[in-house]
């Protein structure tokens, strides 16, 4: 799919603004995120729509999520590859400042557009958030001085 030259991603989810610079030039921004695209994976997706918050995207196809919709990486902890170029297979964001995941009659109006079983939707494990009660820039900043530590901890 070819995307428009000054093509900016954005976060998806309810409690992020965030929309990534354009770079100029070889060096990076200094607010760079790495943006990640919705799992192709039904369950999984549905676990990321969940905690987003954001119940418009419990009206798209899975499809179309994971074409166009992003989550930036400053909603993954470290241990599901936040820093790294893939996140690991199952991962979940858990890090929101937000504290409501959408409703369950949007996550059935998920399943129906996905044809998906109600069953299935409704036995979904809720995604747990271990940092909801920290205001979102300071989960992100704990999540990165944890990644400091974890890198001393290997030299």
């Amino acid at each position: 799919m070819l995307r428009p030259s000054g093509f900016q991603p954005t976060c998806s989810a309810a409690d992020c603004n965030y929309k990534r610079p354009i770079r100029h030039g070889a060096a990076q921004p200094v607010d760079w995120r790495t943006m990640r695209r919705f799992p192709k994976e039904p369950l999984v997706c549905l676990a990321w729509v969940q905690a987003s918050g954001n119940p418009i995207l419990a009206t798209l196809t899975i499809a179309k999520l994971s074409r166009g919709y992003y989550l930036c990486n400053a909603h993954f902890e470290v241990s599901d590859g936040a820093n790294e170029r893939r996140l690991r297979v199952g991962s979940v964001p858990k890090i929101f400042s937000h504290n409501s995941p959408v409703s369950d009659a949007s996550l059935l109006a998920f399943a129906k557009v996905n044809n998906m079983s109600e069953r299935s939707v409704l036995l979904a494990p809720v995604p747990s958030r271990p940092h909801a009660d920290l205001p979102f820039p300071a989960a992100a900043s704990s999540r990165a001085s944890s990644a400091k530590e974890h890198a001393c901890e290997g030299t």
